[in-house]
């Protein structure tokens, strides 16, 4: 992992001041891994996962006095953060050659949804069909997109309450979708039995179901593409009230109220999309409330 940054601040006036930056990251993944081009499985897999290149990250900020005298201010600012691709990617995709098993596999059929040949994978057995964790070369750095305004004010000697807006947009976050599963049933108590659900509970009942036996290929089970599909949006409302004490102590309330929305939710738990044929209707949407003090 590679960075550079830049930043400076700029004092417009004694009530203005801006702040701007801009940094660089280059994630340098594993490259030059060695395949058995001989072997049906392993000859299309790309050597290394792809090295996005164009991670640039704007800041700016700024502070404003608009009465004078310190004690109203108005804070703002923009940036962008890039995050990093977890190195268990990486380990599932380039150590194929170490936990593969080639007894009775067949190179993959085409299908509408079956893993592109640029796609580097892991496969491991799994009873007469073998699994794929895919993840494909044209995959991206995740970032976020972050806009704040705020304003501040101070009463009396010892006391200052503020609300703040948050705005972040999400984009090009790691999602793990089972491209191989075929098309979902809705499942219902009359069709239950014979999908091979028994005593389905109220929340079964009426949401997409795929079972184990259906496979757009069948030759394999699961075949998990990792990618850089996955969005995330959040906004919410921040409000503080501090009291200082003497001898540097403070006492600090909190009150937020957000909603987040996403169709990825948490890579490295595994809390991926319940219906890669529709991440729409299966991203959680979380308004919430939290107080701290």
């Amino acid at each position: 992992m590679y960075a550079v940054f830049a930043q400076d601040s700029w004092s417009l006036s004694d009530r203005l001041t801006l702040v701007y930056g801009l940094r660089y990251d280059y994630d340098a993944q594993p490259q030059n891994v060695p395949r058995d081009r001989t072997n049906p499985i392993e000859a299309p897999l790309d050597d290394g996962i792809h090295r996005d290149a164009n991670n640039i990250s704007p800041r700016a900020g700024f502070t404003w006095d608009p009465i004078g005298g310190g004690r109203t201010l108005i804070r703002g600012g923009y940036g962008r953060f890039y995050d990093k691709v977890f190195l268990l990617v990486a380990r599932n995709a380039l150590l194929a050659r170490q936990s593969i098993s080639l007894s009775g596999a067949t190179p993959p059929r085409s299908s509408a949804r079956a893993p592109s040949r640029r796609a580097i994978s892991c496969r491991r057995a799994s009873r007469s069909r073998s699994e794929h964790q895919p993840v494909r070369s044209e995959m991206q750095i995740p970032y976020v997109d972050q806009v704040s305004l705020g304003v501040e004010r101070q009463f009396g000697r010892d006391w200052a309450a503020a609300v703040n807006l948050v705005r972040n947009w999400g984009a090009d976050l790691l999602v793990s979708d089972n491209t191989n599963l075929g098309p979902p049933t809705v499942l219902t108590a009359a069709n239950a039995p014979s999908l091979g659900v028994n005593n389905p509970t109220p929340q079964q009942l009426g949401r997409p179901y795929y079972g184990s036996t259906n496979r757009l290929d069948k030759a394999y089970n699961n075949i998990q593409m990792v990618s850089s599909s996955g969005w995330s949006s959040y906004y919410g409302v921040q409000f503080t009230l501090e009291k200082r004490f003497s001898d540097g102590y403070s006492l600090r309330a909190n009150y937020i109220l957000s909603e987040s929305k996403d169709d990825g939710s948490d890579f490295t738990q595994a809390e991926q999309p319940n219906d890669p044929y529709n991440r729409a209707a299966s991203g959680p949407s979380r308004p919430s409330t939290s107080v701290t003090g």
